[in-house]
């Protein structure tokens, strides 16, 4: 398991969404198959869930760059399940929108600082498009105008989301 990683999303989650409640918490594994990985952050109340996955391919002229990760969450203390964002590993162009392309199907999301996020009208086509896809072409922008281009398997995606389903019961 990528301790590395791992604990850079734990920090990432300690810091938006009032994640203070979770500080001296561990992540704990719930499931990896494939290129994506589904995980548990323990609260007393209400533990939030998440699955993510490495890039396969990133192109960019970037010589340093952050982590670089698609996420679908389950926050059940703020009522959001399957929310899904994209973690850039640079501060995005403000106002700009970031594409995701999955097969045939084509989503703009909007950005806050380092992260997309999709409107919450396409949040459900977009989970059903991850669930059948082979992979997911993400286009951004930064903040210096350099463009990139991650490329994610979808491979293991399935498992991964129904280990954070199970864990927060949530029907599909």
């Amino acid at each position: 398991m990528m301790i590395g990683p791992i604990r850079a999303i734990f920090a990432l989650f300690l810091l938006v969404g009032g994640g203070f409640a979770w500080a001296g918490a561990e992540p704990g594994a719930l499931a990896k198959q494939g290129a994506w990985q589904a995980f548990i952050l323990p609260d007393a109340a209400k533990p939030v869930c998440y699955a993510l996955a490495w890039p396969a391919k990133s192109e960019s002229a970037y010589a340093k760059r952050g982590a670089v990760y698609p996420t679908v969450t389950h926050r059940p203390a703020d009522g959001s399940t399957g929310a899904v964002s994209f973690a850039a590993g640079y501060p995005l162009k403000t106002e700009s929108q970031v594409s995701v392309q999955i097969g045939n199907e084509s989503f703009r999301l909007y950005t806050v600082e380092e992260t997309a996020w999709v409107l919450d009208a396409d949040e459900k086509k977009l989970l059903a498009a991850l669930r059948v896809g082979k992979e997911v072409v993400v286009k951004g922008i930064s903040a210096r105008g350099t463009a990139t281009t991650d490329i994610f398997p979808l491979a293991g995606f399935q498992p991964a989301l129904a280990a954070i389903d199970k864990a927060r019961a949530v029907k599909r």
